[in-house]
């Protein structure tokens, strides 16, 4: 079994009312090792429900994506049915029937997922390897934090 990391921004908080703006998959074996990947922005404007997607957008959500450049990108980004075709083609090859989703807080990107893109929805498992809760397990109940790297030395960048 493989694992499929799942990263998505979004206009706010609800997968029902809300549209992802982009989605980035990783997929790696249990040794992390990256097999593939694929980011996309997403133009919301393009869907069956994303006319006014900009509405959903909050002050802070505004900053956010302008301060990273996302807002600037989206006029030429697909429209949500094209990327979820590519992203459920980026796994097809490594000839998995569904992958586990994981990333820090997966239930969160795995419900936009589930409600907009069911391409690659399909592919994932309903269960997650979530990030916060592994580095709480092994810091505080199994008490080993030296088996948790720290970030700025794994990526040799500050955090």
């Amino acid at each position: 079994m493989l694992i499929c990391w799942v990263d998505v921004e979004t206009t706010g908080l609800s997968p029902r009312l809300d549209h992802i703006l982009e989605i980035a998959i990783v997929v790696t074996g249990f040794d992390l090792v990256e097999l593939t990947g694929l980011s996309m922005i997403v133009n919301p404007a393009l869907g069956r429900h994303g006319r006014n997607w900009g509405d959903r957008l909050d002050e802070n959500m505004k900053k956010m994506h302008h301060a990273s450049g996302l807002l600037r990108e989206i006029d030429y980004a697909a429209s949500p049915d094209h990327v979820d075709e590519a992203m459920a083609a980026t796994l097809r090859p490594l000839g998995e029937d569904k992958y586990f989703c994981a990333g820090y807080k997966p239930a969160f990107d795995h419900a936009f997922v589930k409600e907009q893109m069911p391409g690659l929805s399909a592919r994932l498992q309903p269960s997650f390897i979530d990030v916060i809760s592994m580095r709480r397990l092994i810091r505080d109940f199994a008490q080993r934090p030296d088996l948790i790297p720290d970030l700025a030395e794994a990526t040799g960048r500050a955090h």
